[in-house]
C-alpha cells in the first residue's frame, strides 16, 4: 500500500510571487508604489512581515491592515490574479515521480474552491492526485479538514508545505513535515515556532526525490 504525500499549493507546486506582489501595486496608495521591489517585497513575506505594517513604520503612516486584508480577500483569488500564478519549472515532473510512489492529496487553503479546481486543471496536473482538498481561509485545521474526509493516516505519510500552517497540520496528524523554502516562508520559522520539534527543511518538493 502507498503512503500519502499531502501537498501545499500556493508556494510549493505553483509560484505565487508575482500574484501577491500585482495585488500590493494595484492597491497600495501611488505614493508607496515605489516603496518596495518584487524581491524587497517577497523578502517580506519570506520574514513573515505583513508589508502594511512594514510600511506604516518605515512612513510613519496608519493604514488599516484590516481593512487592506479585507480588500485582498475580496480579489486576490479572481482569474485576473490568479492569472500571475505559474508552475514551477520542476513541478509537473516532479509530480508525476511522487505519484508513482505516493497517493498524492493536495490540501490548499483557498476560499474559491471553483477559481482553484480551474486554475489545476489549467495546469494540467490534477490526474496526478487522489484526492483534491479545499480549505476556506477560515475553515478551521488543515489537520482536522483532512480527518474529516475519512483519510486514513499511515506510518509513513508526509506533509509538505510553505507555511507554518502546513507544519502544524503535519504535526498534529503525526505524521512527518517537509517546509519547502521555495515559497512564501524560509526556515526561520522552524526555530521561532517549532523549536525541538523535528522538521525537515528542504528546498522544493523536487527534493522528496
Amino acid at each position: 500500500m502507498k503512503n500519502n504525500c499531502f501537498m501545499d499549493f500556493d508556494g510549493t507546486i505553483i509560484c505565487n510571487k508575482k500574484r501577491l506582489y500585482k495585488f500590493f501595486i494595484d492597491n497600495i496608495d501611488n505614493k508607496y508604489k515605489e516603496a518596495l521591489t518584487e524581491d524587497e517585497f517577497w523578502a517580506l513575506k519570506k520574514l513573515g512581515i505583513n508589508e502594511i505594517e512594514w510600511i506604516n513604520k518605515q512612513y510613519k503612516d496608519n493604514i488599516s491592515i484590516k481593512e487592506w486584508n479585507e480588500r485582498k480577500k475580496e480579489i486576490i483569488e479572481s482569474k485576473d490574479y490568479l492569472n500571475y500564478n505559474k508552475l514551477f519549472d520542476f513541478s509537473v515532473e516532479t509530480l508525476k515521480k511522487l505519484s508513482d510512489k505516493y497517493n498524492l492529496i493536495l490540501i490548499t487553503r483557498r476560499s474559491n474552491e471553483k477559481n482553484v479546481l480551474d486554475e489545476i486543471n489549467t495546469f494540467n496536473i490534477a490526474s496526478y492526485f487522489n484526492k483534491i482538498l479545499v480549505l476556506p481561509h477560515n475553515g478551521g485545521t488543515k489537520s482536522d479538514f483532512i480527518k474529516n474526509n475519512g483519510i486514513d493516516i499511515l506510518d509513513g505519510d508526509i506533509l509538505v508545505g510553505d507555511t507554518e500552517d502546513d507544519i502544524e497540520a503535519a504535526l498534529q496528524l503525526g505524521i512527518t513535515p517537509f517546509l519547502v523554502t521555495s515559497g512564501i516562508r524560509s526556515n526561520w520559522i522552524v526555530n521561532k515556532l517549532f523549536n525541538g520539534k523535528h522538521v525537515n527543511v528542504i528546498e522544493n518538493i523536487k527534493d522528496l526525490l
